[in-house]
């Protein structure tokens, strides 16, 4: 009964330190797995970087040194308007935001494919649609609205109020689904519609 007892004892030790082992085993295997991956990417994200050298070298492969470079369409009035929107970026102080300025106004003028002659198109909403987003805007008036959340290209000592709309801001995407489709000549997909915003 003792030596019994004592071979249990010992096969129980037994046991407890090869999982021990094994759990040591699997802890230093994921250990160097995680050093391993930290180290890939660290390699990955520093060679995928451009010194100052290369970058000059390809911009002026891509671009002959010009600045600004040719804009599309490459009309009068849509290079008017980009050079006078890069001379804006150049105002920016906060280098974050300058920075940010410039990748989207090279987006709009270098990018991006101009799907129309002009950026831009007047016509009228649907009616019904004018109605109902009035009788929210009336509805959000009389019931103390909240103001929105800080933006930081919004100036002015007053606030906008901010009126929530989800329901119907779907709608106004799927009714003027089709008239954005019909201007710009290409198949969309609604993205955003956010209001109703109230300036004062």
């Amino acid at each position: 009964q003792q030596l019994r007892q004592n071979a249990m004892t010992i096969t129980l030790k037994s046991a407890f330190y090869a999982n021990k082992r094994k759990t040591m085993n699997h802890f230093l295997l994921h250990s160097l797995f995680i050093v391993l991956i930290f180290t890939s990417s660290l390699l990955c994200s520093t060679n995928s970087q451009l010194d100052e050298a290369e970058r000059l070298k390809e911009y002026y492969k891509r671009y002959q040194g010009k600045w600004p470079p040719e804009v599309r369409p490459n009309t009068e009035g849509w290079q008017k308007q980009m050079w006078r929107r890069l001379a804006q970026v150049e105002r920016v102080e906060d280098r974050a935001d300058r920075y940010n300025a410039y990748v989207s106004a090279m987006t709009m003028s270098v990018v991006a494919q101009n799907y129309t002659e002009n950026g831009w198109g007047v016509t009228r909403a649907p009616d019904d649609l004018m109605k109902q987003l009035r009788a929210k805007l009336h509805e959000g008036l009389s019931g103390n609205p909240r103001e929105e959340y800080y933006v930081n290209v919004i100036e002015g000592k007053l606030r906008p109020w901010f009126i929530p709309n989800t329901k119907l801001n779907s709608k106004v995407l799927r009714s003027l689904k089709p008239m954005h489709e019909e201007w710009s000549g290409i198949p969309l997909e609604g993205a955003t519609s956010y209001g109703l915003r109230v300036y004062r």
